[in-house]
């Protein structure tokens, strides 16, 4: 008899095909680790943009309006005071030398795959910006008063008298000085036009923007697209995250003590002397 053998193995075309889902099993491994890695840099981008937000708000209120004791003596610097220091756009604060120096940042970690880490203050820019009309100027207050025969509250003659910034008589009442903090990232040159565009909608940035001057252009002034994620918030609402009870995170009941316990409502008082007649230096945090 004549024995037959058998021989058994794999044929070059089934070899191929082990080879071919191999490989795009490792590819979509790779993809899948790449949008973990992406997402987990995104929100660690996020804690860092409302870290910046919450020291800016911190240096905001503790610079913002030069205190005074009741001798009139300045007892802060008042670094955003407008009459100490004339924010006619924007100021940058460094990062580094005043945001952590100074204390409000105690723990800055900015790396980021995402961001370009190259430049100045590891690619974070931080500015305040004045908000201003489309004139270029500073808002009008507009002041109502009672100027009939019958006494308030019951006055049958309301007029009102719209104080113009321009006007140089009531220039102390007129000028309300808005500063609205901006978080400027410049993003990694190894990011498409794809991803960037997806992390400004993940992250709800305000838009994207360009280099002016020593800061970024806000996003206000519609700049060209750039390789800058802009953030745009106001120093009583820094980070919209927070929810309490408390006023000091409700930004409309915080807006409303300061506008009704700045300069202009104690000089429409008949207040003369605020420091000597009204002053609390918890009142004046930001006032004028």
């Amino acid at each position: 008899m004549k024995l037959q053998t058998r021989q058994s193995g794999m044929t070059l075309l089934e070899s191929m095909l082990v080879l071919v889902l191999s490989i795009s099993l490792i590819i979509f491994a790779a993809r899948l680790y790449g949008q973990f890695q992406f997402q987990a840099n995104s929100k660690k981008l996020a804690a860092t943009i409302n870290q910046l937000f919450q020291a800016s708000a911190g240096y905001y209120f503790a610079n913002c309006r030069m205190t005074l004791d009741s001798d009139s003596n300045p007892q802060s610097t008042g670094a955003l005071d407008p009459l100490v220091s004339d924010v006619s756009n924007f100021l940058v604060i460094p990062i580094q030398t005043t945001l952590v120096a100074q204390g409000f940042i105690t723990s800055w970690q900015p790396d980021n795959p995402l961001v370009d880490n190259s430049p100045t203050n590891k690619g974070y820019i931080v500015q305040v910006n004045r908000v201003l009309t489309d004139k270029g100027i500073d808002p009008v207050m507009n002041v109502y008063a009672c100027t009939g025969s019958t006494p308030s509250p019951s006055c049958d003659v309301t007029s009102r008298a719209a104080l113009e910034s321009s006007d140089t008589k009531l220039v102390s009442q007129s000028r309300v000085v808005t500063l609205a903090i901006q978080v400027a990232v410049k993003l990694s040159p190894l990011l498409t036009q794809a991803e960037q565009t997806q992390l400004k909608n993940n992250l709800n940035a305000d838009c994207l923007s360009s280099d002016s001057g020593s800061g970024v252009a806000p996003c206000k002034t519609r700049p060209a697209k750039g390789n800058y994620l802009v953030w745009t918030r106001m120093p009583s609402s820094y980070n919209p995250n927070i929810t309490s009870d408390y006023w000091i995170s409700t930004p409309y009941v915080k807006q409303f003590n300061m506008q009704y316990t700045n300069d202009g409502m104690a000089a429409l008082s008949g207040i003369g002397n605020e420091t000597q007649d009204w002053y609390n230096s918890l009142n004046y945090l930001c006032g004028g």
